[in-house]
């Protein structure tokens, strides 16, 4: 169901599209972080494993939309392959630190997620119809630049646990992905301002999240 069937955009919570989108997603956010292994106790390399191999599928579905919204705005920098390579290596470390691994072997990498790719063809799409797809992609955006912030959260959990594994990912751009959070938001609200386009973003956002 789309968002804008469960509410209308004119609603005080649409005011702003980052409040919009933050309360769109919340009940999905909260699920989600209630189900990450690498989020409980006990953690382990094979659980990073699992989870990074989850975001290279899942990053790999939204590479598309987040590059032709690059395209539309060259301010945003969508960073994939920069996000992809650590990634990548982090797969590579976990393989030569984990004792059962095979030294000079990682472990497989994922292909994109056809589940992801789907719901966010379908949204797109969508968007797209009313006239709202870069809204749509704004939404997508947010998902990912929002995960960087978590990522951060995560890597503080676990760097001692996980030590010597740099974890790469979970650092993200480091000391600058607050500044980067900052100057995303500010390309969010110049470029998804009504209502509709609120909406659409909202229905992107929900699509990466799902």
């Amino acid at each position: 169901m789309a968002l804008s069937d469960a509410a209308h955009p004119l609603s005080p919570a649409f005011a702003d599209p980052l409040h919009a989108l933050r309360q769109a997603t919340q009940a999905t956010h909260s699920l989600l972080d209630s189900r990450l292994a690498i989020a409980q106790p006990a953690v382990t390399l094979t659980d990073y494993a699992a989870h990074v191999r989850g975001l290279a599928a899942w990053l790999q579905a939204l590479d598309e939309p987040l590059r032709a919204l690059q395209a539309e705005v060259p301010a945003f920098d969508a960073a994939p392959a920069r996000r992809l390579a650590h990634l990548h290596q982090d797969l590579h470390d976990i393989a030569t630190l984990t004792p059962s691994a095979a030294p000079s072997t990682a472990p497989a990498w994922p292909a994109p997620s056809t589940a992801t790719r789907l719901r966010v063809q379908a949204a797109l799409h969508q968007a797209h119809h009313n006239g709202h797809a870069s809204a749509a992609r704004w939404g997508l955006a947010y998902v990912v630049e929002g995960s960087q912030l978590g990522g951060l959260v995560l890597h503080s959990r676990l760097a001692d646990a996980l030590a010597p594994h740099p974890l790469r990912y979970l650092q993200g751009h480091a000391g600058g992905t607050s500044v980067r959070w900052k100057c995303f938001v500010g390309l969010l609200r110049d470029h998804v301002t009504s209502p509709d386009a609120i909406t659409a973003a909202c229905d992107g956002a929900l699509a990466a999240f799902n």
